[in-house]
C-alpha cells in the first residue's frame, strides 16, 4: 500500500464528497459507484470512496439545515436545524454538526477493537427483539402529543406516511428515499415557510461555541454502533428517532449533536461490521469492499482516513460557517422557495422517473398536514418506521 495512493484517494474523495453533500440529490454512494466503474482496478479508488463518504457526512447538513432538503442520514436533523435557522442560529447549528461529526468519528475510531469483538457476539441475537422495540418507539412517539385529539391526528399522519413509505419501496424506482424525503420534508417545508422567511433567516454570529452538548456526541457515537447491528434498521435517522425515547434530549442543539454523531460513527463502525460479520451497512463501504475485502488491517487504514477527512471538512465548515450561512440564507431567500422546489422536481424526475414525482407530490401533501393540524412533524417518520416493522414481520 503506497502512501501516494492513499493521499490521492483522499484528495479526490474529499472534493467529490463535498460536492455530493452540498448538492441535494447527489449522493456519495452514487459518485462512489460511478468512480468504481470508471476506474476499475485503480488502487486509489477505495480510499477516494471512503474519503467521499467522510466529506459527505459533514457537508450534507448544509442543505438539511438551510434549505430543508434532507437525505437519509439527516432527515431528522431537518426539524431542529430548521428551527434554529429560522431563529437566526443557523451558524451555530452548522458548527454543532461539524464538531459532533468529528468527535463521534474519533470516538468510533478508538472503539474499533471493541466493535470488532462485539458484532460477532451480538449479531443475530437482537433480531427477535426488534418488533416490540419498534412498536414501543412508535407508541412513545404518538403518545408524546399528550392530548387525545392530537394523538388521533398524529396517528393518522403516521399511518399515511407509513403507507407512502411502504408503497414507494415496492415501486422499484431508483433512490426511493430521495423522492419520499424531498416531498415529506423539503417541499412541504418550503411551501409552509412562505415568503415570510426573509427577516427571520438573518443569521447571527454565535461567537465562541459552548460544548455543553458533548455528552450527546458520546451517546450518538455509541448509538451509531446499533445502526450497523440492527437488521432492517440501518439508517441513522431511524436510530435517532428511537433514541428520543431513551435519551433526555433537551433542545435543538442537543438533538443536532445526537443526529450528526450517529451519522458519523455509523460509517466508521460500518467498516468494523464489514470486517467482522461481513455486513456492510453503508453503500460506500460495500463499494470499497469490491476492490479488496476489508480485514482488520484495512479497517484501521480506512478508519484513520475517515477521521482525517472529517477533521479537514469540519475545520472548513467551522471556519467558513458564517459565509456559508450568509450565502445560503441571506436576505430574500424566501424568493428562492419555488425555484428550489422546481430544482427538486427536476432532480427527482431524472433520478427516480415519473413515479418519483408522484411520490414527491404525495409526500408534500402529507408533510403539510402536521403544520396545518398542529402536531409535530416528526410523525411523518412513519415513512421509515412502518416499512421497517413490515420488513421484520416478513411481509416486505
Amino acid at each position: 500500500m503506497q502512501l501516494l495512493q492513499v493521499l490521492l484517494g483522499a484528495f479526490v474523495g474529499l472534493l467529490l464528497g463535498a460536492f455530493a453533500g452540498l448538492v441535494p440529490g447527489v449522493h456519495s454512494n452514487t459518485l462512489s459507484s460511478i468512480l468504481a466503474q470508471m476506474m476499475p482496478g485503480a488502487e486509489w479508488v477505495p480510499f477516494a470512496i471512503i474519503a467521499a463518504l467522510a466529506a459527505h457526512t459533514v457537508f450534507e447538513f448544509v442543505p438539511a439545515i438551510f434549505l430543508f432538503v434532507p437525505e437519509e442520514g439527516t432527515v431528522v436533523a431537518t426539524l431542529p436545524g430548521q428551527r434554529m435557522m429560522l431563529a437566526g442560529k443557523g451558524i451555530e447549528a452548522l458548527q454543532i454538526t461539524a464538531i459532533s461529526c468529528l468527535g463521534a468519528a474519533g470516538i468510533a475510531f478508538v472503539l474499533l477493537p471493541f466493535a470488532g469483538a462485539f458484532f460477532p457476539l451480538a449479531y443475530g441475537s437482537v433480531k427477535g427483539l426488534m418488533l416490540p422495540v419498534l412498536v414501543a418507539a412508535c407508541a412513545f412517539l404518538l403518545w408524546s402529543e399528550r392530548e387525545g385529539r392530537k394523538i388521533a391526528i398524529a396517528t393518522g399522519v403516521f399511518l399515511l406516511s407509513g403507507m407512502l413509505g411502504f408503497a414507494t419501496l415496492r415501486l422499484g424506482i431508483s433512490d426511493p428515499l430521495f423522492a419520499t424525503f424531498s416531498g415529506l420534508f423539503a417541499v412541504s417545508g418550503l411551501l409552509m415557510a412562505g415568503e415570510g422567511r426573509e427577516e427571520r433567516t438573518r443569521q447571527k454570529e454565535c461567537g465562541r461555541l459552548k460544548l455543553d452538548f458533548a455528552k450527546y456526541v458520546f451517546i450518538g457515537a455509541i448509538l451509531g454502533l446499533l445502526a450497523d447491528l440492527l437488521p432492517g434498521i440501518a439508517s441513522p435517522a431511524q436510530i435517532a428517532v428511537f433514541a428520543t425515547a431513551l435519551v433526555p434530549v433537551l433542545g435543538s442543539r442537543e438533538f443536532l449533536a445526537l443526529v450528526s454523531s450517529i451519522a458519523s460513527s455509523h460509517s466508521v463502525f460500518a467498516l468494523s461490521a464489514a470486517a467482522s460479520i461481513g455486513k456492510a451497512r453503508v453503500g460506500a463501504v460495500a463499494i470499497a469492499e469490491q476492490y479488496a475485502k476489508i480485514d482488520s488491517g484495512l479497517v484501521w487504514v480506512y478508519g484513520a482516513l475517515f477521521v482525517l477527512v472529517v477533521g479537514v471538512c469540519a475545520a472548513v465548515v467551522i471556519r467558513f460557517s458564517g459565509k456559508i450561512a450568509n450565502v445560503v440564507s441571506g436576505s430574500g431567500i424566501g424568493r428562492l422557495n419555488y425555484p428550489i422546489i422546481a430544482y427538486l422536481a427536476v432532480a427527482v424526475l431524472l433520478i427516480c422517473g415519473p413515479s418519483g414525482l408522484a411520490v414527491m407530490g404525495t409526500g408534500a401533501a402529507i408533510g403539510c398536514l402536521p403544520v396545518l393540524l398542529g402536531v409535530r412533524r416528526t410523525h411523518v417518520m412513519g415513512a421509515i418506521l412502518v416499512p421497517s416493522m413490515v420488513l421484520i414481520v416478513g411481509f416486505g
